[in-house]
C-alpha cells in the first residue's frame, strides 16, 4: 500500500511540473494575439505622431515661404534631392530655375531659415518641393501664371462629390508611410517605386500635376483609391505689383512700380511723394529729385547730405549741414545752412 501511494504522489508531482503541448500552444497563441494588437496600436500611434509632426511642419513651412516672399519678392528654387547632409549644397536652393515650367526638388531649408531636420518628413524621407518657374524670378513673378496643377475633391451645387482643379505657385509633399517616389534624408535614391495606378502616384511622377485627397491608406498601396500623402500649398497669389523687393550687394531695395503718387499721412497725394504731418529727414545720403521737393513740415539733411531739386520748399524749416540746391527756388519758413543744426530748432 505504501509503495502505491508513493507512486501516486510521484505521478501527481510530475503532472504539475510543466505544461502540456496544448497549454503551450494556447499560451503562444495568446501572446501572439497580444503582440499583434500591440504592433497595430504602435503603428497607429506612429502614424498619428507623424501626422501631428506633419501639421506642425506645414505651419512652419507656410510661414517661412511667406517671409521669404516678403523679403525677396519671389519663391526659392528647389534644392537637389540626391545630396547627402555632408554635401556642401544640401538643403540649399539652386541659383536659378525660372526657365522650366515647374521645378522640383528638395525643400531649401537653409534659404527658408528652417531647422535642418525639416528637410524630411516624419518617415525620414525628404519632402518634395515643386514651384512654378516664373515665380522664382522677380522680373516674371507677376506676369507668369501659376503652373502647379492640383486636383482635389469637393462638392458641387447639388452636393455631389466631384473633382476640383486648382492651381498654385508651389506645393510641398510628404510621400507618406508607403514612401513611394521618396528620397531618404541621407540622399539615398528612391526607396519605393512611384508606380502609376494609385491615387498618390500622381505626386511622384515628375510632371506638373499633383493630387490633394483625403487620407486613405490601404493595404494594397497600388489600389486606385490608395492615398497616404500629406500636401501643403498656397492658393493665395501675393501680387507685388506696387512694391518690389530687389536685393543687391548693398542690401535690400524697396522699389515702387506705382505710376501715380505716394502719400504718407495724406489721402490725396499731389506729388510723387507727399508727406504730411511729419518731417522728411535724410541722413548722409541726400534728398534728390528731378522735380520738386515740397513738404508742409521740415526738410532736414544731416552731415554730408545734400538737398537737391528743381524747387525745394518747406512751410517750416530747411536744415542742412552740406548744401541745398534748386534750379528755381529755395523757400522755407526758416533756412539753416552749415551751422549747428540744433541752433536752428
Amino acid at each position: 500500500m505504501m509503495k502505491q501511494k508513493q507512486t501516486y504522489t510521484q505521478n501527481t508531482h510530475n503532472s504539475q511540473a510543466g505544461f502540456s503541448l496544448i497549454e503551450l500552444a494556447i499560451g503562444v497563441a495568446i501572446i501572439g494575439l497580444l503582440a499583434s494588437a500591440f504592433i497595430q496600436l504602435y503603428d497607429i500611434y506612429r502614424t498619428e505622431r507623424a501626422n501631428v509632426e506633419e501639421r506642425v511642419t506645414q505651419e512652419k513651412i507656410t510661414s517661412a515661404m511667406a517671409v521669404y516672399l516678403q523679403k525677396n519678392g519671389r519663391y526659392p528654387c528647389p534644392a537637389r534631392l540626391d545630396l547627402r547632409p555632408q554635401d556642401a549644397n544640401f538643403g540649399k536652393a539652386a541659383a536659378t530655375c525660372n526657365t522650366v515650367l515647374v521645378a522640383q526638388g528638395a525643400l531649401p531649408v537653409f534659404d527658408l531659415n528652417l531647422p535642418f531636420e525639416m528637410v524630411g518628413d516624419g518617415y525620414q524621407n525628404k519632402l518634395l518641393y515643386a514651384v512654378t518657374g516664373t515665380k522664382t524670378n522677380t522680373a516674371t513673378f507677376n506676369t507668369g501664371a501659376n503652373e502647379v496643377q492640383i486636383r482635389g475633391k469637393g462638392r458641387d451645387a447639388s452636393n455631389n462629390i466631384v473633382d476640383i482643379d486648382k492651381t498654385a505657385p508651389f506645393i510641398v509633399i510628404s510621400h507618406g508611410p508607403d514612401m513611394k517616389g521618396a528620397y531618404r534624408v541621407d540622399g539615398t535614391s528612391i526607396v519605393v517605386a512611384c508606380g502609376s495606378s494609385a491615387a498618390d502616384s500622381e505626386n511622384c511622377d515628375g510632371d506638373a500635376a499633383f493630387r490633394d485627397l483625403p487620407y486613405a491608406p490601404l493595404n494594397n498601396v497600388n489600389n486606385a483609391n490608395h492615398f497616404d500623402d500629406s500636401v501643403i500649398y498656397s492658393l493665395v497669389q501675393k501680387e507685388t505689383t506696387l512694391w518690389v523687393i530687389t536685393p543687391d550687394d548693398s542690401g535690400v531695395n524697396i522699389v515702387s512700380r506705382n505710376t501715380g503718387n505716394i502719400g504718407i499721412g495724406v489721402d490725396n497725394p499731389d506729388a510723387k511723394l507727399s508727406v504730411r504731418g511729419g518731417n522728411l529727414n535724410v541722413d548722409a545720403g541726400g534728398a534728390s529729385a528731378s522735380g520738386d521737393i515740397i513738404t508742409r513740415g521740415t526738410i532736414e539733411a544731416q552731415t554730408n547730405a545734400t538737398i537737391r531739386g528743381d524747387r525745394v520748399e518747406a512751410e517750416r524749416n530747411i536744415i542742412t549741414k552740406d548744401a541745398a540746391e534748386a534750379g528755381e527756388v529755395i523757400r522755407a519758413g526758416r533756412f539753416c545752412y552749415n551751422i549747428d543744426i540744433s541752433a536752428c530748432n
